[in-house]
């Protein structure tokens, strides 16, 4: 479960630097059309990792050997 919660982190992380470059892209340029790609995909990558919960039969899962 601890893998899961790092890789939420690293996700929402990249999407916020995703984030944070279009806006200041697009405020240094004027050009919000030419930006507009790493805004979206910051906001999706930081929605999706706020947003996903654990299916709750994956952490009971185990092997029988």
């Amino acid at each position: 479960m601890k893998n899961l919660e790092n890789t939420k982190q690293i996700v929402f992380i990249i999407g916020f630097i995703a984030l944070l470059v279009g806006v200041f892209g697009a405020i240094a340029n004027k050009d919000l059309m030419s930006y507009f790609f790493p805004i979206y995909t910051g906001l999706t990558l930081m929605g999706t990792a706020l947003l996903h919960k654990a299916p709750k039969g994956i952490a009971e899962f185990k092997i029988n050997a």
